[in-house]
C-alpha cells in the first residue's frame, strides 16, 4: 500500500491484514519502489493513492513496470476514475476506487483488481529477467 497518510495507511492495513492479506507500506512513490523491489516475487496489488510525493502517479506505474516487470494495480483517487486517468495519463482500464470509499468497495476493489490477469506491459518492454510480484 503506498499512501502519505499515516492514519489511512494503519486503517487500511488493519482491514486486509484481518482479512488475510500481507501489506506492505510505503509512504510515497520512491520508498514504494524499494519496498517492491525488497520483496519482488511476493507482491500480488500495489494498492496506491494517485496523487503521491516523490514519484506520483502514471510515473510511479511506469518505472514500477519497467525497473520490477508487469503487476496488478488499484489506483485511489478524490478524483473520478475518468479525471484520474485523463490528469495522470493512465491506461483507462486501471483498476480504480474514488475517494471516499466504504469497506465494500475498497475490498470490491482490491479483490476485483486480485482476481484480474497481471497486465501485460504496454506501455514499455518487460526488462529481461523480470519476475511478477505482489503487495496489497
Amino acid at each position: 500500500m503506498v499512501e502519505d497518510e499515516p492514519g489511512l495507511t494503519r486503517v487500511v492495513q488493519r482491514i486486509l491484514e484481518r482479512r488475510g492479506y500481507r501489506v506492505y507500506t510505503a509512504a510515497n512513490g520512491v520508498e514504494a519502489l524499494q519496498v517492491l523491489a525488497e520483496h519482488l516475487g511476493g507482491v500480488d496489488l500495489v494498492f496506491t493513492d494517485l496523487a503521491m510525493p516523490k514519484l506520483g502517479g502514471a510515473a510511479r506505474y511506469q518505472r514500477v513496470r519497467t525497473e520490477l516487470g508487469p503487476m496488478r494495480f488499484l489506483f485511489a483517487s478524490g478524483y473520478s476514475a475518468l479525471e484520474a486517468q485523463w490528469k495522470q495519463g493512465l491506461p483507462a482500464d486501471l483498476p480504480f476506487v474514488s475517494k471516499p470509499w466504504t469497506l465494500a468497495e475498497l475490498l470490491g476493489g482490491v479483490r476485483a483488481a486480485l482476481d484480474a490477469p497481471v497486465p501485460a506491459f504496454s506501455m514499455v518492454a518487460a526488462p529481461s529477467g523480470a519476475t511478477k510480484s505482489r503487495v496489497a
